[in-house]
C-alpha cells in the first residue's frame, strides 16, 4: 500500500496495508503496526522477527467521508523468549487503541469532547456512527424505614429502593442519566416515557440484571422493536431492541 496512505489514514504507529470497496458501499482499511518489534507486557524482553501468528481484530474509529469505514486491525502475535516468563504469548499494543478495547483512542476523545458539550447523546451516536448503551439497576439509597400510618395507626414499612438509569457507553465515564422512586416496570415506564422520542430512538441496546419487570418495560418503551431478545449471564443480561 502507498505510503500516502498511511499519512491519509495518520493513525500514528500504524501503517494502512489494504483499502479495498465493499458490498455495501463501505471501505474496509486494513492495518498494522509500524513497529516489527514488540516488549513482553510481563518481562519487558524485546521480540522480533517473525510472529507465532497474525490475527485480525475490528476496531471502531473516527469517521472518513460520507460511507462507512470498517478499520480492521491486523495484529501480531509473540512468543515470550525468556523461559522463565509466565507469559509465553503476548499480542502487540498501542496507545492508539489499547488492550481489551474495540475504539481507538482518538474516537473516545471525540465522543468525551462531545458529551462535555452537553449535546443528545442519540446525535453523537449517529454522527460517529456508533451506539449508545443504557443501563438499568436497583439503587437503595439508604436503609429501610418504618412510620406510623396517622390513619391506620399501623407501621408502615418504607422502602429506600430507586432506579438509577445510567449511559454504559465506555466514552461517557459512566453518566448516570436519571433516578426514579421505586423498582417496578411502571417506575422504569414513566420515566423512559417522559424522555422525548429522538433519545428513544437512540438507544440500542439496554443492560439490566435478570428482572422480568425491567424487561418489560424496555421492550414497551423502544420505538422499533424489530427484535427482542435476552441473554442472562451470571452477571445480569443485556436486551437488544
Amino acid at each position: 500500500m502507498d505510503d500516502a496512505t498511511s499519512v491519509l489514514f495518520d493513525l500514528p504507529g500504524f501503517v494502512v496495508i489494504e483499502c479495498v470497496e465493499l458490498d455495501d458501499d463501505a471501505r474496509r482499511v486494513v492495518i498494522m503496526q509500524a513497529a516489527a518489534e514488540h516488549g513482553c507486557p510481563r518481562c519487558g524482553v524485546v521480540v522480533g522477527g517473525r510472529p507465532y501468528d497474525v490475527r485480525e481484530s475490528r476496531v471502531t474509529d473516527l469517521p472518513f467521508g460520507e460511507r462507512a469505514l470498517v478499520v480492521v486491525w491486523r495484529k501480531r502475535r509473540y512468543r515470550c523468549q525468556v523461559s522463565s516468563c509466565r507469559q509465553k504469548l503476548f499480542v502487540e499494543r498501542s496507545d492508539q487503541i489499547r488492550p481489551r478495547r474495540r475504539s481507538s483512542e482518538r474516537l473516545r476523545r471525540k465522543l468525551a469532547e462531545a458529551d462535555g458539550e452537553a449535546r443528545a447523546c442519540s446525535r453523537v451516536a449517529a454522527e460517529y456512527r456508533v451506539s449508545w448503551w443504557l443501563g438499568i439497576d436497583e439503587t437503595r439509597t439508604r436503609r429501610p424505614r418504618w412510620y406510623q400510618d396517622p390513619d391506620t395507626g399501623r407501621w408502615v414499612r418504607q422502602e429506600p429502593w430507586m432506579t438509577s438509569l445510567t449511559d454504559l457507553d465506555l466514552a461517557s465515564a459512566r453518566v448516570i442519566l436519571g433516578l426514579t422512586p421505586g423498582r417496578s416496570s411502571a417506575a422504569v415506564s414513566t420515566w423512559m416515557g417522559a424522555r422525548d422520542q429522538a433519545w428513544r430512538d437512540g438507544v440500542e441496546v439496554v443492560a439490566i440484571d435478570p428482572c422480568a419487570a425491567y424487561a418489560r418495560a424496555v421492550r414497551r418503551a423502544c420505538p422499533r422493536p424489530r427484535s427482542s431478545s435476552t441473554t442472562s449471564t451470571s452477571t445480569g443480561s443485556a436486551t437488544r431492541c
